[in-house]
């Protein structure tokens, strides 16, 4: 069986450059594949996992498209051919969405709507007047 990672950029620079990682072997779960990425590349592992070897916070690990913390964490099974993708999390979350959407909705409904002005300026400088 064989194992593909996927790597973000800042990760690449730990193993040697390359963006897609591809071994040879039988790993059974996510973590024998991170122990033989570790093996090979431990500046990648170090960065994955934190030193009691649970996979840190600030990173996501998806099995296709499945997250791993949902799936078994660190036991996930692999099936032939498996693709580990490393992702970074993205803070801000929903909410955020909602509050950025709700004031470019009022930005597109100011004085300021078809020029040159951004939203961030607009916000800044408090000259949000509806029109």
């Amino acid at each position: 069986m064989s194992v593909r990672f996927l790597l973000p950029s800042y990760l690449r620079p730990f193993a040697g450059g390359a963006s897609r990682l591809e071994f040879d072997g039988r790993p059974a779960t996510v973590g024998a594949a991170l122990d033989v990425l570790g093996t090979l590349h431990p500046g990648v592992r170090d960065r994955v996992l934190s030193e009691d070897g649970s996979v840190r916070p600030h990173v996501n690990v998806f099995v296709g498209d499945e997250s791993i913390r949902y799936s078994g964490g660190l036991a996930t099974p692999l099936a032939e051919g498996a693709e580990i993708s490393i992702v970074p999390a993205v803070s801000g979350g929903a909410a955020a969405r909602t509050v950025r959407a709700a004031l470019v909705d009022v930005f597109n409904r100011t004085e300021y709507a078809g020029s040159s002005a951004s939203l961030d300026g607009a916000v800044a400088t408090r000259k949000l007047v509806r029109a």
